[in-house]
């Protein structure tokens, strides 16, 4: 359904929805993208936009929503062919159909309307006050936000393109310097399979770690003795930073807890026993799994067990034919066993962040 050539975008905001329906949308908009007659973006906090979702019919008359989104769509508990209104639990081929009528509106709407370089500074400006809210949003309370807003609080009617710019590249540099220093911890989520050694690189970097191994006794028990069932838990400070460490089960049947953690990811971490028959299987499989949860944080992706084989063959390049040219992937092998393996580990993923 998707036509050649170079296309607008649109973005859905999923500001007002919980955490579970705004991975539902971010997954239906790329799973389902060769089915829209226009390229959807997420974004899970936009506060305007070209089309917000709503579970409250009353913000169909919600001037502020009206004034900041091109369209609000309420997710009606039952079917209704408005426009205005999409079935609720989103289903595929509602989704699709609701989100092509948008765009058709909104590309009608930019038609009537004048195109002249005002109008494509002002988009652009538009564009860039978002940027600014959300800095402003991310390091609330910090020195870094702090320094910002005193320096450029611009009154939104003020703002213009040239400042704009001058505000978003200032806030690049400290951005670049800072980012680190200004958050107080970071969630590493671990997957791979079983016997990657997630629990051991966990366990490795400090006494205080939280397990919940039991005695395999499936199949399993010819690799390992015993297999997390819930998560494994550690926390190690670096630079003056909380590092919190969440490991998931390997095992798919013990897939209940990978949401819980995977939601909350500051970086993920693959971890690829090297000693596996096909590597980049395993890396697919898991990389399919936390997909939806995938919102630009860093992939890590760890070799484990490289002493028993030195030579593999996995690369990044074909790490990377698996998951595309947008996703932040890093390649590097640890020693579970060793805690300054794992430290260094860590620390040459901050960098990544």
């Amino acid at each position: 359904m998707s036509s050649g050539g170079s296309q607008d975008s649109y973005v859905v905001s999923t500001t007002l929805l919980s955490l579970n329906d705004k991975a539902v949308v971010r997954s239906l908009c790329m799973l389902l993208s060769s089915k829209f007659n226009a390229p959807w973006v997420v974004s899970t906090d936009a506060d305007d936009g070209d089309l917000v979702l709503t579970y409250d019919e009353s913000d169909l008359n919600n001037e502020s929503l009206l004034h900041n989104f091109k369209k609000v769509v309420y997710l009606s508990p039952v079917y209704t062919d408005s426009s205005d209104a999409l079935k609720y639990p989103i289903r595929p081929n509602n989704f699709v159909e609701r989100l092509n009528n948008v765009s058709e509106q909104i590309k009608q709407l930019k038609a009537s309307q004048p195109d002249d370089e005002h109008s494509d500074k002002s988009s652009l400006t538009s564009k860039k006050i978002k940027s600014l809210r959300y800095f402003k949003r991310l390091f609330k309370g910090n020195e870094v936000s702090q320094q910002s807003e005193s320096k450029y609080h611009v009154p939104q009617a003020q703002m213009t393109h040239a400042n704009a710019n001058n505000a978003l590249t200032e806030i690049k540099q400290r951005f670049s310097n800072h980012y680190v220093a200004a958050i107080k911890s970071v969630n590493f989520v671990f997957l791979g399979t079983p016997g990657s050694g997630k629990t051991t690189a966990i366990n490795s970097v400090g006494a205080s770690a939280i397990k919940t191994e039991v005695t395999a006794k499936d199949s399993l028990h010819v690799i390992k003795s015993k297999t997390t069932v819930a998560l494994d838990y550690n926390e190690i400070t670096i630079d003056d930073m909380k590092i919190k460490l969440f490991g998931n089960p390997g095992q798919m049947r013990f897939d209940y807890m990978w949401s819980f953690t995977c939601r909350h990811a500051d970086v993920f971490v693959i971890l690829l026993d090297s000693t596996s028959p096909d590597m980049v299987e395993d890396f697919s499989f898991y990389w399919n799994s936390v997909r939806m949860y995938y919102i630009g944080q860093p992939l890590v992706v760890g070799l484990t067990h490289v002493d028993l084989v030195p030579d593999t063959d996995v690369t990044h390049e074909k790490l990377r034919a698996v998951i595309g040219n947008d996703a932040k992937l890093a390649l590097l092998s640890l020693d579970p066993r060793s805690k300054d393996s794992v430290v260094n580990f860590l620390h040459n993923t901050l960098k990544l962040i």
